[in-house]
């Protein structure tokens, strides 16, 4: 055990040029988070919708198509739907592999 973690700690494989960061330094993360701290575009679950509560007492979350990906979503972003006309924009948030919502922010100008 004690040469696995010290191979593991001296590792000759890794170029000395190579920067290792920690996953907390990731930049885009925290702009983005920043952002939307600012405008009125933030997204929101779909479960705090009182027009889901409901489905979701029968087991049935709420699942929207993405405006962009054409993916299914459980999020809207607030600034751009109407709650009061049913009308929901919705894009796919952080847990996914994709960057729905920050193609937003970015076309809104932010």
């Amino acid at each position: 055990m004690d040469l696995l973690a010290h191979q593991l700690i001296h590792n000759i494989y890794v170029p000395s040029s190579a920067t290792l960061r920690r996953r907390s330094d990731d930049s885009a993360s925290v702009s983005v988070a920043h952002v939307e701290d600012q405008v009125q575009h933030k997204l929101r679950s779909l479960t705090e919708l009182p027009m889901y509560k409901e489905n979701i007492m029968n087991g049935k979350y709420p699942q929207r198509i993405c405006k962009y990906c054409k993916m299914k979503t459980t999020f809207y972003c607030v600034g751009c739907s109407d709650l009061e006309n049913d009308y929901l924009v919705s894009y796919c948030g952080f847990g996914t592999s994709r960057d729905c919502y920050i193609q937003h922010l970015t076309e809104m100008g932010f």
